[in-house]
């Protein structure tokens, strides 16, 4: 058996596993990684933190499998950005996609540039977490830092630079910064120069299926291993659950329904939206394989934040029985018919990524009336986080991405009715996935498929990933949600002017 060391840098957790060559996750170890926000709007991770956690993790990881470790593979949320000095030292922390002081920047920039052709050439919509935004913000407000800093990096080629000594940084994740250009994979001259940046400021651009090198044995002794190992650069954590749930073969859509939530299709090419609302993002994943799709921000996100602030009695009581409060809820949603009685709500309680229903948008309950319960509710809650997510399904296939089923990952996996209500939703069959570690188990494929075990990451995926159930859309739900869907959509675009308003309310200033 081979056995390889996986490691998801997320926002708020950093996991490290030992993933064996049949996809089973021998070891694991999570470690939370706390969000700073030193001002109003910022959101950033303390570089020097985030290596002492993933040291700590990986550490704990691989105990016991010391030796045995054929490979390090790596995976990192998106959209971070950290200048680093000549010897990749931070200058400042790094920039996540939850700070939002370069929103005023994107929205200058939709006036001031075409950004419909940006679109085109990076396949990133005008949304204020790209790198391009926080380049900008980054060059007017913190000019002494900006010019100081020899490279511009992502968290993942932070780790990169920390394990091999030189920056890297790999296409996917390169994709997402509103900087490369998707036609030609290479660093976007345009986009550059409205960044105020130059190429050598950027990391050298790698595939992400490659031995990037060796970890020197130093280095692999701090992340407890005892002999020099490949690194391989891995993809970002998206795509890592792409193929994770198998979401390489040709018509299968990967979802994961975790605090944010995310639907995409692998495709051969990259893809944009024919609206002009670009709906959707195309982002470069490995082997010559594309993943044009999006995410939400709102989905388990909703249902945690219920849970605390209106679930006393499901959490109390879930403590008695030695159950989830989750599960408690799921079976309250379960007593309400598909559609909520006509409960219908806008999940946008931390805005939104679509750039036609923008960061204003806010949490919208229609139809309420004494007629609902608390039952009614919750499966309301359930339903619009679908719709918000089908929204995507919606726009890939109206640009001809073919759709006949769905691999779920994710905490919102372990949910019963959810996958169901996502096939009520979408008309086609759900299939849950067994393991949870949807993106540690992806990169161990990815890095597998490195070192020959597999020939190629759909042979990966078909040894290593596996099914637990099947959720069928059910006739007569698929007609009530058809119906509740566009009015859904319909309500989204007559909302927009409404929540623009909202937001110069003088008890919206906070």
């Amino acid at each position: 058996m081979t056995y390889v060391l996986a490691i998801d840098v997320g926002t708020t957790n950093l996991k490290a596993a030992v993933v064996d060559s049949s996809g089973s996750v021998k070891r694991i170890s999570s470690y939370e990684l706390p969000l700073e926000r030193p001002e109003p709007g910022a959101a950033v991770h303390d570089p020097n933190r985030l290596f002492e956690v993933l040291v700590k993790a990986s550490r704990e990881a691989v105990r016991g499998f010391e030796r045995e470790v054929e490979a390090v593979v790596l995976s990192a949320y998106l959209f971070g950005l950290l200048p680093v000095d000549s010897k990749c030292r931070p200058l400042d922390y790094i920039m996540t996609w939850v700070d939002t002081r370069p929103a005023p920047v994107a929205e200058k920039l939709k006036a001031e540039v075409d950004m419909r052709e940006v679109y085109e050439r990076t396949g990133c919509p005008p949304l204020f977490i790209y790198q391009l935004s926080k380049l900008i913000w980054l060059r007017q407000s913190r000019p002494e830092v900006f010019r100081a800093a020899r490279y511009f990096l992502n968290s993942k080629d932070y780790v990169i630079a920390r394990l091999l000594g030189s920056p890297y940084t790999e296409r996917s994740t390169a994709s997402a910064t509103q900087l490369l250009n998707i036609k030609t994979l290479k660093w976007d001259s345009e986009c550059l120069s409205i960044a105020g940046v130059s190429e050598e400021k950027l990391p050298p651009l790698v595939d992400g299926d490659i031995v990037l090198d060796h970890i020197p044995r130093d280095a692999a002794r701090i992340l407890g291993l005892e002999r020099s190992v490949p690194l391989v650069p891995g993809v970002y954590d998206g795509a890592a659950v792409v193929v994770g749930v198998g979401g390489t073969e040709e018509g299968v859509c990967a979802s994961n329904i975790g605090s944010s939530a995310m639907l995409r299709v692998a495709w051969p090419a990259p893809v944009v939206d024919r609206s002009p609302k670009m709906r959707f993002q195309t982002y470069y994943m490995c082997s010559g394989l594309w993943v044009p799709g999006g995410a939400v921000n709102n989905a388990g996100l909703v249902m945690r934040w219920f849970r605390d602030n209106f679930g006393l009695a499901e959490r109390r009581y879930a403590e008695l029985v030695g159950e989830s409060p989750y599960k408690l809820l799921d079976m309250e949603a379960e007593r309400a018919p598909p559609g909520a009685g006509g409960l219908v709500f806008l999940p946008f309680i931390s805005g939104e990524r679509f750039p036609h229903i923008g960061n204003y948008a806010k949490g919208v309950l229609v139809g309420l009336t004494t007629g609902h319960g608390w039952n009614h509710l919750v499966r309301a809650l359930m339903e619009g986080v679908v719709f918000n997510l089908s929204l995507i399904m919606d726009a890939l296939k109206e640009n001809g991405l073919s759709v006949r089923e769905i691999r779920l990952g994710g905490g919102g996996s372990k949910s019963k009715l959810w996958p169901q209500i996502l096939a009520d939703v979408t008309g086609v069959p759900v299939k849950r996935v067994a393991v949870e570690e949807a993106a540690l188990v992806g990169s161990a494929a990815i890095a597998f498929k490195v070192l020959g075990v597999y020939s190629s990451l759909s042979e990966a995926t078909r040894e290593m990933v596996r099914i637990r159930d099947v959720m069928r859309p059910i006739k007569e739900h698929v007609e009530i949600y058809s119906e509740l869907f566009e009015y859904f959509k319909w309500l989204v675009d007559h909302m927009v002017e409404a929540f623009a308003r909202h937001s110069t309310l003088r008890a919206c200033q906070h």
